[in-house]
């Protein structure tokens, strides 16, 4: 009697080869890079995906700017800091503009919502 159960040693998937790269990533996207692509709008993903689009600016040495509105404004900075500390070491804050803007709701009603601008310079070139 033939044993039917598939052998699992051998449909093993390879973890070592499926574990993302940041840093190929970054490089895979540079090549693809447009120039109105220097802006990066935070929402309600995980800050890693937004630390991804601002350094895949950076690598091309310009500068990227984080745009967040109302609850979304405190992963702006967190994603800023993230990037500007443990990742592109040496680059710098530019403009911070601060703002608020008029939406109108649903129901027609007008609501006052705070955003934030924050743009971040590449380093500076090595001399």
């Amino acid at each position: 009697m033939e044993n039917n159960k598939p052998n699992i040693e051998n449909n093993k998937p390879n973890i070592e080869n499926n574990k993302p790269n940041i840093e190929n990533k970054v490089k895979y996207l540079a090549k693809n890079f447009n120039e109105n692509d220097s802006k990066v709008f935070i929402g309600k993903k995980r800050s890693m995906n937004y630390v991804l689009a601002a350094m895949v600016v950076l690598s091309n040495k310009k500068p990227v700017r984080l745009l967040a509105r109302g609850r979304s404004i405190a992963l702006a900075v967190d994603v800023g800091e993230i990037v500007k500390n443990n990742f592109v070491k040496g680059s710098s804050y530019g403009k911070i503009i601060i703002s608020t803007e008029e939406l109108t709701n649903k129901d027609g009603t007008n609501s006052n919502v705070s955003s934030i601008d924050i743009e971040i310079l590449p380093p500076p070139p090595p001399e």
